[in-house]
């Protein structure tokens, strides 16, 4: 079962002057359910492990999903003309709550799953204005902004004028090399500075690497 890509840092210059749609980036649980054909719904897993509905802490996220999404996915695989020669599909979900911080999450709360990437097996990530208009309906991340990539965008999202939890992913809008969709993500000072305070200041370098997966 494919894994989500690892998405890099804006390093200064990753889709600087590209146009891009950046969503809202949600903290926390990366999620994945399988879609054959034949089989339905069949594979489901967290970013690093296949899972059931009978897994003590990620087993609930299949049940939501079931309920959630998996009826109005299918539809969609079977009667767009876009999808409907497609055998299998991967749909990518992260699973989150109102205060939950860096993958975890607190105990109180009641946690939602938030479709946000579709990926047709052997097709790559569907570009996000296609994503936005095939699956906005039900239910995924906020857009927050949809031009070209620049500094003065970057700054804003670091010093947190959109209300943001955690940050953005930037996407590019068109695919390169006929099946990959380029990203990035840019992280609040907040929320880097809520990490550091949480889990000290080799977490925070090991997280700006790309480790802390």
């Amino acid at each position: 079962m494919k894994k989500y890509v690892s998405i890099p840092y804006f390093d200064g210059k990753i889709l600087l002057g590209e146009d891009i749609v950046a969503f809202d980036k949600l903290d926390g649980n990366n999620m994945r359910f399988e879609w054959s054909r034949k089989k339905g719904w069949y594979i489901f897993g967290t970013r690093n492990m296949i899972i059931t509905e009978a897994h003590k802490e990620f087993g609930t996220a299949i049940s939501l999903f079931k309920l959630k999404y998996a009826k109005e996915l299918i539809y969609i695989f079977k009667n767009n003309p876009k999808y409907n020669k497609y055998k299998k599909a991967i749909v990518f979900c992260e699973y989150v709550g109102p205060r939950s911080f860096a993958g975890k999450h607190h105990p109180d709360d009641e946690l939602d799953l938030i479709l946000f990437d579709v990926n047709p097996i052997g097709k790559g990530i569907i570009p996000p204005k296609r994503f936005i208009k095939d699956f906005g309906h039900l239910g995924i991340p906020r857009v927050i902004f949809e031009g070209t990539l620049s500094l003065k965008f970057v700054n804003s999202v670091k010093k947190n004028k959109y209300n943001l939890n955690e940050g953005v992913v930037c996407k590019t809008i068109k695919k390169i090399d006929g099946n990959r969709i380029s990203m990035t993500k840019i992280k609040t000072d907040e929320w880097i500075e809520k990490l550091r305070q949480n889990f000290g200041d080799q977490y925070v370098k090991d997280e700006l690497a790309g480790k802390n997966m």
